[in-house]
């Protein structure tokens, strides 16, 4: 551009162009922060929609979980207790039986060695 044999259109056109690219490059600097603002709030918004997301779905779910407790706790809570009751009725019996068993037969098991073999 600086060589005198350079037509003077042509380096007046090169100087325009040239000073036009540095206007751009300065125009596009300037943009970035902003760019980078709007980028990193679009990526927070996203996050937090994802978060939002995630704890409707466990809310719901807490919510079902709930509800199942408050239906079918009871009727669950007496039929264990019953049949707590009736281990406790059947864990005397047998030891009773099995104090008085005959000759060459084995204790009886209780219903705790069953349980415990189950686990």
């Amino acid at each position: 551009m600086l060589d005198p044999r350079t037509d003077t259109a042509l380096a007046s056109d090169l100087r325009v162009s040239s000073d036009n690219a540095l206007f751009l490059v300065e125009r596009l600097k300037a943009g970035l922060p902003m760019l980078e603002k709007a980028l990193a709030d679009a990526e927070y918004r996203e996050e937090q929609e994802r978060r939002l997301e995630a704890y409707e779905t466990a809310s719901r779910r807490m919510d079902d979980v709930i509800a199942a407790l408050e239906t079918r706790y009871p009727q669950l809570a007496k039929e264990i207790a019953l049949l707590f009751k009736v281990s406790l009725e059947t864990v005397l019996e047998v030891q009773v039986v099995n104090a008085n068993r005959p000759d060459g037969k084995p204790p009886s098991r209780s219903p705790r060695r069953s349980l415990e073999m189950t686990r």
